[in-house]
């Protein structure tokens, strides 16, 4: 392109660092990013949003972070993919700090902040935060139940199985795929607690 004399626009780095991010070509990206400094390009929200998704798929979270604390408009897709990101290489604090500011929050946004705290050995955070989702009017879905179950287990929370089920017996006629329904479902997620209780037990 540039050998024809044809400069690419905005739209065309957007696809280039779409597949630098996907691929983790840090390499190419940093080439990209140089390219539109060089040469004075204005970077819309997207192109933004194009760069900091390349640098956090490369694993440079500080570059990302840095790029997304610049946005004037911080968009739902953005943010919940830096949550989701931070969370990945263990800075759930960070992650919480960008979803505390966040104003609107769907149901993806909630799920990835959930799966990361039952992710990083926290799942405390992530049964409270699943009790303030649904103070919040949003439904948890199955991607959200199976984190919950992964907290519930770490935690052997007994108490928590039955509820979980009977939430996961409430989803859009479909049952979370982990628990098949019913009393198997109650017995799966007593066997997964219990097992976690009895490591523990093996210790004290």
């Amino acid at each position: 392109m540039r050998s024809s004399n044809v400069e690419p626009d905005p739209r065309v780095f957007t696809t280039i660092l779409s597949a630098c991010g996907k691929t983790g070509n840090l390499a190419i990206g940093k080439v990209i990013h140089g390219l539109i400094s060089d040469n004075n390009i204005i970077a819309d929200s997207r192109l933004l949003s194009s760069l900091i998704s390349m640098y956090a798929g490369c694993g440079c979270m500080d570059l990302a972070q840095n790029l997304y604390d610049k946005l004037s408009q911080k968009n739902l897709v953005v943010s919940t993919a830096m949550i989701s990101w931070h969370s990945k290489v263990g800075q759930v604090e960070a992650a919480r700090s960008i979803f505390d500011q966040m104003t609107d929050k769907d149901l993806v946004c909630w799920s990835a902040m959930i799966s990361g705290y039952a992710e990083s050995d926290q799942p405390q955070e992530a049964l409270k935060l699943l009790d303030e989702m649904q103070a919040s009017g949003v439904k948890p879905d199955q991607v959200t139940m199976l984190s919950i179950i992964s907290a519930c287990a770490n935690l052997g929370a007994l108490d928590q199985a039955k509820r979980i089920v009977e939430m996961c017996l409430s989803l859009d006629g479909q049952s979370c795929p982990v628990l098949g329904g019913g009393m198997w479902g109650v017995a799966r997620i007593a066997e997964m607690c219990l097992s976690s209780a009895d490591k523990v037990t093996r210790y004290l």
